[in-house]
Order: structure tokens, then sequence, then C-alpha cells
């Protein structure tokens, strides 16, 4: 099955590849509940591609890594161990691209192989088909976040991002700061360039207060002024993809499926605007934990949110052909 940005692969077992691997390999049916939901360079890290992968079985995958490879059998990215185990749900991965590796500039075939116990075992073999490294031509979805560590004021924070090629202003918004939340977000879409964010330069606007940029809040925070170790979070330099600022326009776009997502009294309503069946609906926390799960046949669903704490959840959704689609969902 392919694997497109944004889209779902299943696992499929290679047995030629065996043949070229040196450690023992350990086949388990476990692997055909493991989901590769995307796989892409990271935005702000050139030297970076993110693996998000969720296991929907109760196996755990001691000591994993992944290893990215081209049509050839040559290594592209090989990640160090950083997690005990791929338990159930949602798992970010950050292979290193190797260095002289030369990565497609195009939609191409390859395979990620999923080694356990540091190395020594080879899990799973994944078949990956025209896949795109970089988002859509269009724009890729990002999150821009404002986080007051100090007291907690209720106040309006005015937000803009320019090109720093062009000079001109490509998106723009607002932070509704209250007296209970520290974390406030926005969502706007942005190509691959270089930018700057703004915000208002109006008290309480001070050194308490973290603005930043993602493109998964629930799985990396992206870059900050913190990080950048700015003074106060008055502005914010970055490049967005930068490794497909220079790529051809003519990559083509491969968008998810199209599902509308939204909260209305007490609870989340789904709506597939092709009349479709749903699928399988998931809810599920910042770190991973399944919260909720349906599986339903028509093209409507209603989940109440009763019980779940405040914050932002992840819905997810996949239908019967393994198309996906993931939404960031704020609970007050």
């Amino acid at each position: 099955m392919e694997l497109r940005t944004h889209n779902i692969a299943r696992q499929t077992l290679g047995s030629a590849c065996f043949f070229l691997i040196g450690p023992a390999i350990i086949a388990q049916s476990s692997c055909d509940e493991l989901y590769i939901e995307r796989i892409a360079y990271s935005p702000f890290d050139t030297t970076v591609i993110e693996v998000l992968v969720t296991n929907g079985s109760t196996e755990i995958f001691s000591y994993p890594s992944f290893v990215l490879l081209d049509t050839q059998g040559d290594t592209l990215a090989k990640e160090d161990v950083a997690f005990f185990g791929i338990g159930m749900g949602q798992q970010a991965h950050y292979p290193v691209i190797v260095p002289g590796a030369t990565l497609p500039t195009m939609p191409f075939d390859g395979t990620l192989l999923l080694f356990g116990l540091f190395g020594d075992t080879l899990h799973c073999d994944f078949a990956l088909t025209e896949i795109s490294l970089c988002p859509p031509e269009d724009c890729q979805e990002a999150m821009i976040y404002l986080v007051n560590t100090g007291p907690l004021v209720a106040f309006d924070v005015y937000w803009w991002v320019n090109d720093v090629v062009s000079g001109s202003q490509v998106a723009n918004g607002s932070f509704p700061m209250d007296d209970v939340m520290h974390t406030h977000f926005d969502t706007l879409c942005l190509p691959p360039g270089k930018y700057q964010l703004e915000v208002s330069p109006f008290s309480p606007i001070d050194e308490s207060y973290v603005l930043g940029i993602t493109n998964d809040y629930a799985f990396s925070i992206g870059t900050n002024v913190s990080q950048q170790q700015y003074s106060t979070p008055l502005d914010l330099a970055f490049n967005w993809y930068q490794a497909c600022i220079d790529i051809s326009q003519s990559i083509p776009v491969h968008l998810p499926r199209d599902i509308q997502i939204t909260l209305q009294g007490g609870a989340i309503q789904l709506l597939a605007p092709d009349q479709q069946p749903l699928g399988e609906v998931s809810l599920l926390s910042p770190d991973g934990r399944l919260l909720v799960a349906r599986d339903t046949g028509s093209s409507m669903l209603s989940v109440s949110v009763e019980g779940l704490a405040a914050g932002v959840l992840l819905a997810r959704v996949m239908d019967r052909q393994g198309r996906s689609f993931v939404q960031r969902i704020f609970i007050p």
C-alpha cells in the first residue's frame, strides 16, 4: 500500500531484504498493526527525517530504531535508540540523514526497517511507494503557540508572519489569552520558505512569555524564542522545510482525506463531506494514550468529551481504504 505524506502505509514483509540483513529476524504478526502515519523532512532541522508511527497492538517493540533505505537499498537515514519501546498509541521518531546521502527530490520508492534491541533484531519491513519527504506544494499546516510562564492575565495578543524574502505578510491572527490556561494556540498554512513570526509589542508581553511554532505540538515543540535565546517573544525567525525550498514546484500534491471535525455542545462532531463511512475514529492524548475508540459505517459521528481533561487532543480517522486524517482538538 502506498505511503504518502499524511497517509497510511501498512507493514509488509519483504523476504528478499531478510537475506541482506545481518541481525536476527523476528517476523511478528503485530507488525500488521503498526502504521506509519507520516514520514517527512523535519520542518526545522535539515539533517533529520520525522517518522510518526501508531501501534495498534499490545506488542512492545523494545529499544526501537528506524532505518530508511532507497530503491537500491542504500541507507538514507538511521535512528539512534531513544525509547524503551513502541507501546500502544502514537510515537514520533527522528532518524538522522546519513552524511553524504543524496535524498531524492521527487517522490520515490523505498523501504523503512524497524529494528529492535539496539539493532540486534529486525522487527518489521515496510515497503513504501512514492514517498514525498516534502510537504504539498501549496502549504503545510503549522501551529503557533504562546506560553505564559508567569501570572495568568487575560488579554488579546495579535500575531503576524512575514515572508523574509518578499517582505510581504502571509498570515495573521490573535491569541485570546486568559487567566485559566498557560498555553494558547493558533494555526496557519505555510509553503516551504524563510519567515519571521512577530507579536504585538505591548504589556504584559515580557520575559515570562514563550512564543513558538511547530508542525505537531503533540510530539515536538518545534522552535521558539526560548530555544533561540531571545529576551522577549517579539519576533521569531525560522526556516520552514528548508530542505524543500528550492525543490521544483512540480512535486505532485497528495492531500489527505477531508474530514470536518468540530467541537459543539460538549461533543466532538465528525463529518465526511464525501458521504463515505468514517471508519475507525480515535481520540488520543498528546502523549499518545488512546482515550476513545469508535468504529462506524456512517459518514457522521458524535463523540462526547465528558470526563476528558481540558487541553489539546488528537482526533484520528482511518477509513476502510487505509486513508487517514488527523486533527488537533482543543477541549476547554
